[in-house]
């Protein structure tokens, strides 16, 4: 008998040919996977819930109008940020890759921004790691007490913050050597994040019951605190109806513009974490409802953290005799964590247990937020090196290397990488690099819903623009698998038309003001900011540069690949077969 491998492509019945040319026909028998639904759920919304809802969207309420901020925020939320978050989920889904194979699957050209996605999250991650050791350092301190058992840094919060814990230099120009005791919550940090993921989703599995659980616990702990603490009623009222001078009406573009920052930002979107995420599910999940659940359950708890913050505001500003204006200047960022909660939890009513109690669970809060963001970004990363290394490995380096053993490289490499962190520079080096790495961000999601709403082939083949243009009905089918016409039609035209034009403007605006109004000053100068604008060209050429380089298909998508390659071939090849033998293929099925 002929061997099946030399048969001319119409011999084979058009059900074998659907199964090759489809690759998300052919399940993965070898993808890790998660323990179960709710596992996932946890994990992504651990991802998404990070130190930003905490400390930066209470002031961006407050700064343009308090409730009324929820208006841009929620309408953000809902055309820019579910829509991006179900597309990333469905592709990793769908393809049952990391985001760098299943981007080039999606289309070859485009297959260098998930890198640069990846690269950018590993700027982040390895700076959001020395925050995660101040606020490791902070807990130790917690349990410390004056010789009067009060908590160590009581009544010179400031000073402990900059003098003591970050030994803070005057100048980005004074670098010195790396902190003992931050290097050491640097380590530590490291070492629990490659505990929790060095098997990938197996480990993580079990770790999000316990990591995403207890930042909420201390969330709602410290709630309880905040509203029943004196003057809480006058924090909550600045937090719902805004600071009456700087309310910024809802006709001013910056409070659009914030609103859309924060959701995009805070869904951890552009990094490869969602695709990663969505491969180690099931094909046949629900993106629809796990994006809403994320979405919503993170939008959720920034808007409970906004009353742990301002309750705790109202309670100092009524204790200090101020205004609540006065109190909220530079309560945002590392300030409102590092200094002004120290502050208010150092002179709460009660015994000293209970301020060290409190101490406990808020620093506990911290540090549990930052984790899960981080060790997800880590995992992102890690299943880009283990499901390419042995194709791009040099032949000397051993080619099956186990993602036990990736993962822990990769966190000690940004062990290393992170130490600049903790020197007396280091909170200049982390505001500079932040500011950058937002601008980056966006450019990336910018490019990613470029890549899926127009150039979208579900093969990574290069064909010409007018072949490969996406209709509406066929992208959303594809991605959403949904059979509600409505719904799919609504995902399909936001990707294509809204959100890329609305991540054009913020863009646009942000490298308009960074130009007319350098970040930093002459503080930073010129050479501090080309750092930034350094890691943001780099990340812009490896993907313009990866556009050109092949792309090499993974030993279980080659026979899919052939057999696509055989199907478009012209108008008498292979193509051509299947169709003219259609009606001999369903004459035989028919006998």
């Amino acid at each position: 008998a002929q061997p099946a491998a030399v048969l001319p492509v119409a011999h084979f019945p058009r059900c074998v040919l659907r199964a090759a040319v489809m690759p998300d026909s052919k399940p993965n028998l070898t993808r890790d996977r998660w323990l179960n639904k709710s596992s996932f759920i946890l994990a992504a919304i651990g991802s998404a819930v990070g130190l930003g809802n905490f400390w930066r969207f209470p002031n961006l309420a407050v700064t343009h109008g308090g409730g009324l901020f929820l208006v841009p925020y929620v309408l953000s939320l809902l055309l820019v940020g579910i829509p991006l978050l179900m597309m990333e989920l469905s592709i990793g889904q769908k393809f049952q890759k990391n985001c760098f194979d299943a981007f080039a699957r999606v289309n070859q050209r485009f297959k260098g921004i998930a890198i640069a996605g990846v690269m950018t999250g590993s700027m982040i991650v390895i700076y959001y790691m020395a925050i995660i050791a101040w606020a490791l350092v902070y807990l130790v301190h917690s349990f410390r007490s004056t010789a009067e058992g009060e908590l160590v840094w009581k009544g010179r919060e400031e000073a402990f913050f900059f003098r003591e814990v970050l030994d803070m230099s005057t100048s980005p120009d004074v670098t010195g050597t790396p902190d003992v005791s931050l290097t050491i919550g640097l380590f530590v940090g490291w070492l629990i994040t490659a505990l929790c993921i060095f098997q990938g989703p197996k480990t993580m599995s079990y770790v999000v019951y316990l990591t995403m659980p207890l930042p909420i616990v201390c969330l709602v702990v410290l709630l309880v605190r905040a509203v029943t603490l004196p003057g809480a009623d006058v924090g909550i009222h600045f937090y719902g109806y805004g600071s009456p001078s700087n309310t910024s009406p809802l006709g001013n573009f910056r409070v659009w513009a914030d609103a859309l920052g924060q959701i995009f930002f805070s869904l951890t979107l552009g990094i490869g974490v969602m695709p990663a995420y969505g491969s180690y599910n099931d094909k046949d999940s629900n993106v629809i409802r796990d994006s809403l659940v994320i979405a919503v359950s993170n939008s959720l708890i920034s808007i409970i953290a906004g009353f742990v913050v301002f309750g705790t505001l109202g309670y100092m500003a009524t204790e200090q005799g101020i205004s609540m204006e006065e109190i909220s200047e530079g309560s945002v960022g590392p300030g409102l964590a590092f200094i002004v909660f120290p502050t208010a939890i150092a002179t709460l009513p009660g015994g000293t247990s209970a301020k060290h109690f409190f101490a406990v669970v808020f620093f506990l809060m911290l540090f549990t937020l930052g984790l899960d963001s981080a060790f997800s970004i880590v995992e992102a990363a890690a299943a880009v090196v283990h499901d390419n290394w042995k194709h791009y490995a040099p032949a000397s380096v051993m080619s099956n290397v186990p993602k036990s053993a990736i993962s822990p490289l990769i966190c000690l490499l940004y062990f290393l990488l992170g130490l600049g962190y903790v020197t007396r520079g280091g909170l200049y080096y982390l505001d500079i690099v932040d500011r950058f790495m937002n601008l980056l961000l966006v450019f990336v999601g910018f490019v990613e819903v470029i890549m899926v709403g127009w150039f979208y082939t579900s093969t990574g083949s290069v064909m010409p623009l007018k072949k490969q243009l996406p209709d509406l009905k066929n992208l959303s089918k594809d991605l959403l698998r949904t059979s509600n016409d409505a719904v799919g039609y609504i995902f399909a035209a936001v990707l294509k038309f809204i959100v890329p034009l609305l991540l054009a403007v913020v863009l646009v605006l942000g490298w308009v003001d960074e130009a007319n109004n350098p970040y930093g000053g002459d503080f930073y100068g010129t050479s501090w900011r080309f750092l930034g604008w350094a890691f943001y060209i780099l990340n812009i050429l490896v993907f313009v540069g990866l556009a050109f380089v092949p792309y090499q298909m993974l030993d279980d998508d080659v026979r899919g690949a052939s057999v696509e390659s055989e199907k478009g071939r012209g108008e008498g090849g292979a193509a051509e077969s299947v169709n003219g033998s259609g009606s001999a293929n369903e004459t035989a099925e028919a006998q």
